[in-house]
């Protein structure tokens, strides 16, 4: 989204924050995107995700 005139815009920074939880499989412990292509893509997805710039309030008092 881009700035729009006659809006109260406000530049925004999002962080993405993620966990990749160990797991037990026979006996090891290993990340579970080792494991999982299900999991693997869920955390590419997060990792790619961009937020956008702006956001805008629109008042009518």
């Amino acid at each position: 989204m881009q700035k729009l005139n006659g809006k109260y815009c406000h530049s925004i920074k999002a962080k993405i924050r993620y966990i990749v939880p160990l797991v037990e499989q026979l006996g090891n412990y290993v990340r579970i995107n080792e494991i999982s292509e299900i999991a693997k893509q869920d955390i590419e997805k997060a990792l790619n995700y961009e937020t956008k710039k702006y956001v805008y309030l629109d008042f009518n008092f």
